[in-house]
């Protein structure tokens, strides 16, 4: 998955970095990944860096923390997340 790994600029958004608490995912569309998970549900993050695919079209998930990003990205057989999979009620699970 082609794209860029960007720190949060705390400086300009006047953010805590590393960003660590609940906040939401909007999901921008239908994925089995989502199977079972209300759009906005809350998930628990830890990072300080964020993805910006090349291909928006992989974006199927996005969370605000002082600018717009990736949460949730998936393209052919390859997912990827940010936030904590114990909040997303055994999803990993059943995926594998």
């Amino acid at each position: 998955m082609k794209g860029r790994v960007r720190k949060f600029n705390d400086e300009l958004h006047d953010l805590v970095v590393p960003q660590v608490g609940w906040n939401q995912v909007k999901q921008r569309r239908e994925h089995p990944l989502f199977a079972g998970v209300p759009d906005d549900s809350f998930c628990y993050f830890v990072h300080s860096f964020f993805c910006e695919p090349a291909n928006d079209d992989t974006v199927i998930g996005e969370t605000e923390y002082g600018q717009r990003y990736a949460s949730v990205v998936a393209e052919g057989n390859i997912c990827g997340r940010l936030e904590n999979a114990r909040e997303l009620r055994g999803l990993m699970f059943d995926m594998l």
